[in-house]
């Protein structure tokens, strides 16, 4: 497996949706986005923000795709900070499957996906 880590410091962790999809798109304007790794998978955080409320990012999550270089999770991307929506695209090798867990430590909450290669 390979493991990627969300971290937020919230009193709870947000919800989220996962699963694959054909094309990793951003949030907003609908472009499309090119990642390494035949297939995407797909996370969306809600409710979530990436951003404080005068518009400053709270995150140093990547806009433009980055490779990993790991066999499984070859490369990821935040493609969207929009109403309450946090969204994520891994570029992953196959799709052999992922777990994704959560948990806390303090006010600080990780969910984690662990990407099968």
């Amino acid at each position: 497996y390979d493991r990627i880590a969300f971290d937020f410091r919230h009193d709870r962790a947000p919800g989220y949706t996962i699963g694959y999809v054909n094309q990793a798109i951003r949030d907003g304007s609908g472009e499309p986005v090119s990642l390494t790794g035949s297939n995407v998978l797909q996370i969306i955080f809600t409710p979530a923000d990436a951003h404080t409320a005068e518009g400053t990012r709270t995150t140093d999550a990547p806009t433009n795709p980055r490779t990993t270089g790991y066999p499984g999770l070859q490369s990821y991307v935040m493609t969207g900070d929009f109403e309450a929506h946090v969204t994520f695209a891994l570029g992953v090798s196959s799709r052999n499957g992922y777990q994704i867990r959560q948990f806390q430590n303090g006010d600080k909450w990780t969910v984690y996906v662990d990407i099968r290669h």
